[in-house]
């Protein structure tokens, strides 16, 4: 009896190590820092008006193209012919599975960091809403 009792308790053990903690997480909604969308948003179009002058906290938008498919911890934005990566600050937040093609409004701030598209920022997020 003891030992049905430890392997059960065994591969129920064994069985939540495989388990990803994205596989419960909806595809939209909010994730990290909650916050409302200013009017002000920054879409991701607008990269190349983007310089050092930009400061501060500061919202942007765009549909994502590529997301970590592992930790769920970035994810690149696309609008038009412009592209964007976006970081979970400090990975203090995961994104859900099955996001391609979704809208994404997130806050957080530029940092000056040239990525493989050729953008001289990258975005560190606080918190991003994915919508529909």
């Amino acid at each position: 009896m003891k030992t049905k009792l430890f392997l059960l308790i065994l591969v129920a053990l064994l069985g939540s190590c495989d388990s990803d903690p994205r596989a419960n997480l909806a595809p939209t909604g909010s994730f990290g820092e909650t916050f409302t969308p200013s009017e002000s948003i920054l879409d991701v179009s607008n990269l190349p008006a983007i310089d050092s002058s930009i400061a501060g906290a500061t919202q942007i938008s765009g549909t994502i193209e590529k997301y970590c498919k592992g930790e769920g911890c970035w994810l690149t934005l696309k609008q038009g012919n412009s592209y964007l990566r976006v970081n979970t600050k400090d990975k203090k937040f995961i994104l859900p599975k099955n996001i391609d093609g979704k809208h994404v409004t997130a806050n957080g701030l530029f940092i000056p960091n040239e990525d493989k598209e050729g953008n001289p920022f990258t975005f560190e997020a606080t918190g991003i809403i994915i919508s529909e």
